[in-house]
């Protein structure tokens, strides 16, 4: 990262170069446009480092300025693919600052899903880099406001996390003591055991904790992460390997157990297409048993980000409901011969190939006589399972017509589900 005398040096000149557009930036969509426009410029600059560093703060910072926080952290997370930086306290900062709108903004329920959405990210953010400080902070944040969202499944899946922060919270001095015993004494087996156990038990991170449990106490526990660091090829070893941790989970308290019954998981379906009789019989049993999750710890799905339109049918979106005329909602035509139609209510199903992390949706509502206008109501729920919608949007009342753009904050979707509730001219 740029010393701090070179980022002053390079915030003076980008400020004296900026020095119109940003006095002229009052506006959101004004912010928003120079937020990308010095975004822009910062990926452009490759010969000095400290100018590049400062554009991109700056982008981030106008961009949340402008009320679009999930481009401000996106912004951060191109930078920290550049510079070495906390990026985890710099995004928590981000959502901090906007708290204030929670009581002064014009959406506080967009508002609040956007925020805690973006914390339990920047939660998981902290774990996966040891910051536990951060990531409880972090979870207080969700956790404080998510019920002010609406969102009951978002709000079940913050409250869901209470027990993790409190696991990583419970080991994290213990995690920190062996830490700097290991700089004092590196052959340290008890220290090398808490590291071991805290990457790979708790986090799930196998490659940087098994070193260390090859290391620990018990030699029960070295020999079998010796075995695991040998990266077996022969599926009779990786049959053994996998029995061998199944055997070791009952040992370990529950938090860590489910890490490790997903160890086994894996060495059995990286053994399964060679076994034959009972070990393959065993091997598919277990895997039906086993955990497909860890129950403590796991990332979430945030969904694909992909520039535009994806629920196109040429893409491998799919449309279920009332009738068939649905299916030209996805087939990208924009033509009064294809309309999608029906006696209200009508109800369509748009299913995505994949979970996408989605921020806004169009839709155009036709008028194919053009005798007078004629104007819809109508609601949009969306998905991340494709089984349970929640209300995105419900425009149930007033006259909508032509096109409908509705922005939303990022979230991921798997499904959209269109509910035609009413038409002026009764179709």
């Amino acid at each position: 990262m740029p010393s701090p005398e070179d980022q002053k040096r390079a915030e003076a000149t980008v400020r004296e170069l900026f020095k119109k557009e940003l006095s002229e930036a009052k506006l959101p969509a004004q912010k928003l446009a120079l937020a990308d426009k010095l975004f822009q410029e910062a990926q452009a600059t490759k010969d000095d480092p400290a100018a590049a560093y400062v554009l991109f703060g700056m982008a981030s910072a106008l961009a949340a300025a402008g009320g679009d926080l999930t481009t401000s952290i996106e912004m951060i997370e191109t930078a920290a693919g550049r510079f070495e930086m906390n990026s985890a306290s710099l995004k928590l900062d981000v959502l901090n600052k906007a708290l204030p709108g929670l009581r002064s903004g014009p959406q506080p329920a967009l508002l609040a899903y956007e925020l805690a959405d973006l914390a339990l990210n920047v939660m998981e953010d902290a774990i996966l880099t040891d910051q536990i400080e951060l990531a409880v902070e972090a979870y207080k944040l969700a956790s404080g406001i998510v019920k002010r969202s609406g969102d009951n499944d978002l709000t079940q899946e913050v409250l869901s996390r209470n027990h993790c922060i409190q696991v990583f919270q419970k080991q994290y001095e213990a995690f920190r003591a062996a830490e700097k015993q290991l700089s004092v004494h590196p052959d340290d087996p008890a220290a090398h055991a808490t590291l071991g156990r805290w990457h790979c038990f708790l986090k799930g991170l196998w490659e940087k904790g098994l070193p260390h449990l090859a290391r620990a106490q018990p030699a029960e526990l070295a020999a079998l992460a010796q075995a695991d660091l040998q990266s077996p090829e022969n599926p009779k070893e990786q049959f053994q390997l996998a029995e061998r941790w199944l055997q070791y989970a009952e040992s370990e308290s529950e938090e860590a157990k489910g890490h490790i019954q997903l160890r086994a998981a894996h060495w059995y379906r990286q053994a399964l297409p060679d076994l034959s009789g009972l070990e393959k019989l065993t091997a598919q049993k277990q895997l039906e048993k086993l955990p497909t999750v860890p129950p403590l710890f796991t990332r979430r799905e945030r969904g694909e980000v992909v520039p535009g339109n994806v629920a196109l049918q040429i893409a491998g979106a799919q449309v279920t409901g009332t009738n068939t005329t649905g299916t030209y909602l996805i087939d990208g035509a924009i033509s009064e011969s294809s309309i999608a139609r029906g006696t209200s209510p009508v109800t369509w199903t748009i299913v995505l190939p994949k979970l996408y992390r989605l921020r806004e949706i169009r839709l155009l509502l036709v008028d194919p006589h053009r005798v007078r206008p004629r104007h819809y109501g109508y609601i949009i729920a969306v998905s991340k399972d494709g089984k349970r919608f929640v209300p995105l949007v419900d425009r149930s009342k007033g006259q909508w017509m032509g096109w409908q753009v509705i922005d939303f904050p990022a979230r991921p979707v798997r499904a959209i589900q269109l509910i035609g509730l009413r038409e002026s001219g009764e179709r």
